[in-house]
């Protein structure tokens, strides 16, 4: 969730083009505003994969995090990021200032990491709240990283 937060609000900013008029100066450059949104998008991602691999980084240097296989968890982080990615680029469509994007984002955050099992574990909840959760992509990514993280699981 918290990688997933600040990029959504970035993009926003990006696609609105506000406070620098950014996008509206982009005009002026030969190029086309899908390829000014391309070259965003790509810059946000790499942002984003290096948001990710700062967490799992500073996890196991100070405090000797151990993230289980390291294919695995490259896989993880990969879908992780990627939807991080998804996420922006729509939430940067959808919302028209950078405010809604945090505003909405986090609320909706919040409450689809409770839902899908970031706060507990779904063996204490219901069987039909069970796969309600699944319909969120946090019950996945737990799913995914409790097998790496606790069961000695790989790829």
């Amino acid at each position: 969730m918290r990688v997933i937060e600040p990029d959504s609000e970035a993009f926003c900013l990006h696609l609105t083009g506000t406070p620098t008029g950014r996008l509206q100066a982009g005009v002026d450059v030969p190029t086309t505003a899908g390829g000014l949104i391309l070259g965003d998008t790509f810059a946000y991602t790499a942002l984003t994969l290096l948001r990710s691999l700062l967490i799992i980084g500073i996890g196991v240097s100070p405090f000797g995090v151990s993230w289980g296989d390291p294919i695995a968890a490259g896989a993880l982080t990969s879908c992780g990021f990627w939807w991080a990615r998804g996420a922006g680029v729509l939430a940067g469509a959808v919302f028209h200032t950078p405010e809604q994007a945090g505003a909405v984002g986090t609320a909706v955050g919040i409450r689809l990491g409770v839902l899908g099992g970031c706060m507990w574990p779904l063996t204490v909840v219901s069987a039909w709240l069970r796969v309600a959760s699944h319909a969120r992509p946090h019950a996945w990514a737990v799913d995914g990283w409790t097998a790496p993280l606790s069961r000695g699981g790989q790829l």
